[in-house]
């Protein structure tokens, strides 16, 4: 009967050990891990048009504009004038602007400013945008 007992025990333990499991996920979000921003949950969102000069928000101005689907176009008077792709995981932001121009670099993120710390490529000289 003790063993009986025991057994029981252990197969009620093992049982919520089970469900425990099963309940909590891996810590992921509904969609794959992805924020809204289509990159790794936890991702700075860099999602909107980020301009030069903090005074002056208008198409006078040179300007970053990041969208969802990972595509970006860099503005200077009104218009575009170059467009690609961009990779963020974390704050390491990668870009590549097709013809083997890439880049690499660390973003710093506070309010509506956003750093790009000096990193390598198109990257190396580093700037600070506004929104």
């Amino acid at each position: 009967m003790k063993n009986m007992v025991k057994l029981f025990g252990i197969i009620i333990v093992a049982a919520i050990i089970g469900v425990s499991f099963v309940a909590c996920g891996n810590g992921s979000t509904e969609n794959g891990g992805l924020n809204e921003n289509g990159n790794e949950s936890g991702d700075l969102n860099i999602v909107g048009k980020w301009y030069n000069d903090k005074d002056v928000k208008n198409d006078s101005t040179t300007a970053c504009e990041f969208f969802s689907d990972n595509k970006f176009d860099l503005w200077d008077s009104g218009s575009i004038y170059a467009s690609g792709t961009y990779t963020l995981v974390g704050s390491t932001l990668s870009v590549d602007l097709g013809g083997g121009e890439v880049g690499t670099c660390t973003l710093e993120l506070t309010g509506t400013t956003l750093t790009f710390k000096p990193g390598t490529g198109v990257l190396s000289g580093g700037m600070t945008v506004y929104k």
